[in-house]
């Protein structure tokens, strides 16, 4: 996921708790301060898209399609367009920040949409990652890879994608050459989720064992080395960077978003309920 990265949600309108990690307290983003996020209410087989402000106030419901499931909430990189993908229609949409101008872009893809750092929309189809241009829809091959990833996020550049999902390790592709996809160690073996700083100068990824327990955040280089444990990780789902790269979104199984200055300081804890997984900020 880029910008950063995607829940199952209803936010509590001013329910903020800190955690206290450190002295500093976190600075809030200088531009659109809007986590986006997937929603699964009680006892329903369907998923909605949420924005609420990292301050835990201002929830907005962005969809309401009964039947089908939307996810995998992407910010274009101006943040006036939010992409996601539909689960039953398989399909790839972009709408407004307020939920309104939802247009289709493309069919086929499966459960994953990410904004390219040029505009354009990646999904994935099968095993291959396409981008597909918002204002003609032309669709292009982006790369095949050897896998079905479920997590995108793309380099500052695009030249670089990092590909993660279930059951599989962090891979980071380069979409210049032809070259093998270069498997990136992680402490635990599989790399469910991943996001790229918007600086440039990071990635964030959700790697797990066998059991839910095990789940960790890590902050890294764009190489993966030099990787730490952030805290506030306990249950997480789900991991994106704020548009500034200051600090980073951790969607938990406790349902509460944690938010995590990469400076050091106090995690922010944002109530939620039925979190789902995908967030993007």
């Amino acid at each position: 996921m880029q910008r950063l990265t995607r829940i199952t949600a209803v936010v509590v309108v001013g329910a903020v708790v800190y955690v206290a990690t450190g002295v500093a307290a976190p600075r809030q983003s200088p531009q659109n301060d809007l986590i986006a996020y997937d929603v699964q209410p009680d006892n329903k087989d369907f998923i909605d898209l949420y924005t609420v402000r990292p301050d835990g106030v201002g929830t907005r419901r962005l969809s309401r399609t009964p039947g089908e499931s939307e996810t995998s909430p992407s910010w274009s990189p101006d943040h006036s367009l939010l992409a996601y993908a539909t689960t039953l229609r398989k399909a790839v949409w972009v709408m407004r920040p307020d939920g309104s101008g939802k247009r289709r872009l493309a069919t086929g893809g499966g459960n994953v949409a990410e904004f390219t750092p040029d505009g354009r929309v990646a999904f994935v189809s099968g095993a291959s990652v396409v981008a597909v241009d918002i204002a003609t829809r032309r669709q292009s091959l982006l790369r095949d890879l050897p896998f079905s990833p479920e997590s995108l996020a793309f380099s500052r550049d695009g030249r670089t994608l990092y590909a993660a999902g279930s059951g599989m390790p962090l891979y980071r592709v380069d979409l210049t050459s032809r070259a093998r996809p270069q498997r990136i160690r992680t402490p635990l073996p599989t790399a469910l989720e991943v996001d790229v700083s918007p600086t440039g100068d990071a990635i964030a990824y959700l790697t797990a064992g066998r059991s839910f327990e095990s789940r960790r955040v890590y902050v890294a280089r764009p190489d993966g080395s030099g990787a730490r444990r952030l805290p506030g990780d306990a249950g997480a789902y789900g991991v994106a960077f704020s548009p500034d790269g200051s600090h980073v979104a951790i969607v938990r199984a406790d349902d509460r978003i944690a938010v995590v200055p990469m400076a050091g300081g106090d995690v922010r804890l944002i109530e939620a309920r039925s979190v789902s997984g995908e967030i993007d900020w």
